[in-house]
């Protein structure tokens, strides 16, 4: 098999060097007695099998079909390696075909099962002049190698989706991490029912044409970066009832709407407004960005009953809501968090008068620790004029006894800085405030 650099044959001792450092398969002429005695035996070689498929699982892809032209009883360790580490970070720019060719020959030759399968190729180290064929290694990791950790990121465009995953579900009762980077994907390959030990999924900067993702198995989900197309269904509908962990950051369009997800602990909420899918959001918001309550907004589909996405977060234990200033901006529709102990919210709780926060606060009736980092410029620009009295929307006996913490992260102590302190200070409550972000 021709490695990327070319057709340069490998010695087996420039091999070993290159490879394994320090192990030689035999001796220079005019080395001393003792140097003979030291280098003589291949320790390396009389590992076990089993350890020796262990650590070439270490190295790049290549260089572990390499190590084939070390002697006789190398030939075929390769294998047998548990882990498959094709990463391309820097080095020589290769083609396609090499690709296609090296990786359709190596899937075919490797024997199941693999604990780890890495494909990743950097933005500019591969020229396409035919189409990777990510499609048939995704399934062969997986159907065929019984791959327990699939992670495949090919960058054929800065940042953008190289390959479609679509067609046939993948099935599985062996694969239990997916991370996937820069892929478009289709309905079926979202529904992960057959894969039924996969608890872990990551989509990074992925373009979802999906009405519903599922799995009864998952328990980590993390979106990053990625744009969610639902058309021609209203909404994406997530169904992931084991769920114990959620994060949702970056997300362009609108945000998909979970089933119950009674056994979530830890959730964290990162979105931003300044995507172009924006346009058709109405204007309610003070700068025109998302309200929350409309198409395309964080999980309420033309005002059809609430928002989606706080119904789901509401059995987390710990929660952090980074959004933009105008989410979650109708109040009634909050509803109960009575498992959440810890909560990081950023400066949209202290528009309208602090009633986001209050609600919120109404309705924790066991939270511990709070933290509200303020920007000042967003503040600034998108508080209204706050009401000399608030306070009585919250009464004393609606802030949780358990309360102990609350931190205000700001650049500066302003007006509302010491709004809150105020508020909290009603209450009984410490504030502790830390200058700078």
């Amino acid at each position: 098999m021709r490695s990327p650099a070319g057709t340069r044959r490998w010695k087996r001792n420039a091999n070993a060097r290159v490879v394994f450092d320090g192990m030689r398969t035999g001796v220079e002429e005019g080395e001393r007695a003792s140097k003979e005695a030291r280098y003589e035996e291949d320790r390396i070689s009389a590992l076990p099998d089993e350890v020796i498929r262990h650590l070439l699982g270490f190295l790049p892809a290549p260089e572990a079909v390499r190590t084939s032209l070390l002697a006789r009883g190398w030939r075929h360790h390769w294998k047998y390696m548990r882990s498959l580490r094709f990463t391309v970070f820097d080095g020589p720019v290769v083609s396609a075909q090499w690709v296609n060719r090296f990786m359709g020959r190596l899937l075919q030759d490797l024997h199941a099962p693999l604990d780890v399968c890495d494909i990743y190729m950097e933005h500019g180290l591969c020229y396409f002049v035919t189409e990777l064929q990510a499609y048939n290694w995704v399934h062969k990791a997986v159907s065929g190698l019984h791959a327990r950790d699939l992670m495949v990121g090919l960058q054929r465009l800065p940042e953008r989706p190289s390959f479609t995953l679509v067609g046939k579900p993948l099935v599985s009762r062996h694969l239990a991490r997916l991370d996937l980077r820069y892929v478009l994907l289709g309905d079926s390959a979202l529904d992960f029912s057959s894969c039924t030990a996969l608890e872990d999924l990551v989509l990074y900067r992925c373009v979802i044409y999906a009405k519903k993702i599922a799995s009864k198995s998952l328990k980590r989900l993390r979106f990053k970066y990625c744009d969610l197309f639902h058309w021609p269904s209203p909404t994406c509908i997530i169904s992931v009832p084991n769920l114990i962990s959620l994060k949702l950051e970056h997300l362009v369009g609108q945000s998909p709407v979970y089933e119950s997800v009674p056994w979530l602990e830890m959730a964290i909420v990162r979105l931003i407004c300044d995507h172009p899918y924006n346009d058709y959001c109405c204007d309610k918001g003070a700068c025109g960005e998302c309200c929350g309550l409309c198409e395309g907004c964080v999980g309420n589909y033309q005002h059809s009953g609430g928002c989606k996405l706080l119904q789901c977060l509401s059995n987390a234990t710990n929660l952090e809501l980074t959004v933009p200033f105008a989410k979650f901006t109708d109040t009634m529709q909050y509803p109960e968090f009575p498992k959440l102990k810890t909560l990081f919210l950023n400066e949209w709780c202290v528009a309208s008068n602090l009633h986001g926060l209050i609600y919120i606060l109404q309705r924790s009736p066991i939270l511990e620790k709070l933290t509200i980092q303020l920007n000042k410029t967003q503040v600034l620009k998108n508080t209204t004029e706050l009401e000399e009295n608030p306070y009585p929307l919250l009464q004393r006996s609606s802030v949780s006894e358990n309360l102990k913490l609350v931190k205000v992260k700001c650049i500066e102590v302003d007006e509302t800085v010491s709004r809150l302190s105020k508020l909290f200070n009603a209450f009984g409550k410490q504030i502790n405030i830390e200058i700078g972000l």
